[in-house]
């Protein structure tokens, strides 16, 4: 994936707006998405010191200024899912401008019913659980929060 491809990858558009107009669609990339959300986690810690206090307590073996970055990264990883071709496929004028200048064929159901949440946890499960890494294995946990931020928790969908 080259650069200019992932800065047309949708995160957020305007088409569910009431004033959407298909001539004004507008949207905002994925990948900036999860920047701007890894800037209020980073925000978030230091503004309030004791939330980051209670993450080194979990985490007594982890430097604080390391944790603090850790915890920052993996939150902006949170709509990693949204980079799939079957959430991008959602939004056809979205397609249009992203997988489709590739080109790649649109998937057949236009991405109804994909979870990106459920393929960002399967993303870091995949990526992270495997014995290249074996030092993320205790931070599965937050990875599944991190990918439940809509409210699913997922289980055995990830086997």
């Amino acid at each position: 994936m080259n650069d200019q491809l992932l800065y047309r990858l949708w995160g957020k558009t305007n088409e569910r707006e009431k004033e959407y107009a298909e001539h004004h669609w507008n949207y905002h990339p994925a990948i900036c998405h999860m920047v701007d959300v890894a800037y209020v986690a980073e925000t978030w810690l230091q503004l309030n010191p004791r939330l980051l206090d209670r993450f080194c307590q979990l985490a007594p073996d982890i430097s604080r200024e390391v944790l603090r970055q850790l915890l920052v990264f993996v939150v902006g990883l949170h709509d990693l899912g949204k980079l799939h071709r079957n959430f991008q496929a959602k939004s056809e004028k979205g397609w249009g401008k992203g997988y489709g200048t590739v080109p790649k064929k649109r998937p057949d159901n236009n991405g109804r019913g994909f979870d990106h949440g459920l393929a960002t946890a399967r993303i870091m499960r995949e990526f992270f659980d495997n014995d290249e890494f074996p030092e993320w294995a205790s931070w599965q946990s937050v990875f599944d929060a991190v990918a439940a931020h809509h409210g699913t928790i997922y289980g055995k969908e990830l086997k």
